[in-house]
Parts: C-alpha cells; structure tokens; sequence
C-alpha cells in the first residue's frame, strides 16, 4: 500500500438498515417471545389408571376424583379417629382404592359388631350376676368386663388396621399381621358363641343354664349368643374374601417376610442395632489384630 492510498474502510458506506422507517423497535427483537399455550387438561384426566383391581366407568371416574383430592392436599394429615380423642388418621374414601372400599368398610363395620357384641355380652352377664343363677355368675361378669376394655382396642389394632393398611398399600406384610390377629379373634367368637360357663361368655351352654330359671336373663344371653353367632359367619366371610383378593394379587409369605425385613431395617431400632452390631463386631476384629 502506498503513501498515497486511504486508510482501508474510510469510505465505506454505513450498512444499509434492514428496518423500516417508522416500524416500532419491538418488531425486530432477536429474541423470540414465548407464545401462549393452550390450557391442558389435568395430569389425571390425561394418564392412565392404574389399580390393583379391575374397575367399571363409574368406578374408574370416582378414583379420578379420589387422587385429585389426594394430589390438592399432599402430606401427613391431622389425626381424625377416634371422634373422642383423634390419634390415628382413617378416612376410607380418600385412602382406599374405590373398588376396594366396600370391602375394607365391611370390614370397619365388623369391627363395629364386635363392639356391640361385648356390651351385649357384659350386660348379659351382669344379668346372671344379679338373678344368682348359674355355675358362677361373677366369675363371668368380671371375665365380660374384661373384654369390654381389651377386645375392641385390641381387635382395631391387631387385625383391622393392618388390614386397613394392607389395602391402601397393597403389602404382604400387613395382609400377613391380618390374617395371623383375625383367625384368632375368629376363634375367639366361636368360643363366645359356644358360652362355657365361669368364662365370661353369655354364649348357647350359658343361654341353657340360665333360662330353665330366669327366663328375662335367658331371653338376653339368648340375644348375646346370636350376635355372637353373627359375629362369626361374618368374620369367616371377610377373612375369605380378603384371602381370595391376596391370592389374586399374587402375594406370599416370602414377600412378607421380606417387607418385615426392609422396614425393620428402616426403622431407628432397626438402625441403632445394626449400627451397635457394626461397632461390636469392628471392635473385636481390631481386638484380634492387636493381639497378633
């Protein structure tokens, strides 16, 4: 380049503005701005239910509405029962798949005659206990109002609310504890039915005893051996039929077990004896090497 040429670029145009004049500054904005979307449907009413039992429309539209309820309230929820004193949270209709809700509040209901059962039982035996009849009416009195207190808390949470817990998660484990408790409540109506006397049961044997001579007395622990008849046949119905929905979901006792396993392994105990046992066996190990 010689002395007398330019400088390069000096007289070269300006870049000619691809803008338009007068048109508005946000019309050429590189960026592109988000367009708006159409509104979606629920994330419910655009996946597939998916249940541990078959279900009708009508059925399948109810459980729709179930985990939206379920989705709009996330978390623990605040003790409900009992009405008294809350200390548990039981609500059948947001915690149980709808076509197993019939079953699970049958076996609520149940429970509830089982309730019945027992006062009917300890009035029954107050009865004997009044009219002096029988081979030894106090022994029976004091045996029903033992079961008074013990049976329906011990029953709710022996046999019902593991099957209330099985049914919500659908777990071998719970479905197990249910079938261990409830076969021996099952026995145990059975025994109340058949009413030996001096054990607390107004059953048939005691009904016998007590009408010959006292037929008001009679009449009731005739009343209390029905309901405890009752009592029975259901109990025997609703343990079938909870069998037959474990044996249709394929469950086992090996499954079980290992769920016992998995959560006790889970749990603070669980973790403070695994962690004592790690510690102990480190320690003798390290006793071992100083020795040698």
């Amino acid at each position: 380049m010689s002395a007398f040429d330019p400088p390069p670029f000096e007289d070269a145009p300006p870049p000619a503005s691809t803008k338009s004049p007068g048109a508005p500054v946000s019309a050429f904005d590189p960026l592109p701005q988000p367009q708006p979307q159409p509104p979606q449907p629920p994330t419910s009413y655009t996946q597939t239910i998916k249940s541990s039992v078959p279900m009708t429309k009508s059925e399948e539209a109810k459980e729709i509405k179930r985990r939206e309820r379920l989705a709009m309230n996330p978390g623990p929820r605040a003790p409900n029962w009992p009405k008294c004193r809350p200390c548990i949270y039981h609500n059948i209709s947001d915690e149980i798949e709808v076509p197993l809700q019939r079953t699970v509040r049958a076996l609520y209901y149940s429970w509830f005659l089982v309730c019945v059962c027992v006062v009917i039982n300890c009035v029954a035996c107050l009865l004997i206990l009044t009219s002096g009849k029988g081979a030894s009416p106090g022994s029976d009195f004091g045996w029903s109002i033992l079961y008074l207190a013990v049976l329906p808390p011990a029953s709710f949470f022996l046999w019902y609310r593991p099957v209330y817990n099985a049914f919500m998660k659908d777990s071998s484990f719970y479905f197990f504890v249910f079938f261990i408790f409830n076969f021996f409540h099952i026995a145990f109506c059975i025994y109340a039915t058949i009413g030996i006397p001096s054990t607390g049961c107004a059953g048939f044997m005691n009904t016998l005893d007590i009408f010959k001579d006292a037929k008001a007395e009679g009449t009731v622990c005739f009343v209390a051996t029905g309901f405890w008849l009752m009592a029975s046949i259901i109990h025997i119905l609703l343990f079938g039929r909870v069998r037959k929905h474990y044996r249709r979901r394929g469950h086992s006792f090996a499954e079980a077990r290992q769920q016992a396993l998995t959560s006790a392994a889970r749990s603070d105990t669980g973790k403070a004896v695994a962690t004592a046992a790690v510690t102990s066996a480190a320690t003798g190990y390290a006793r071992q090497y100083d020795e040698v």
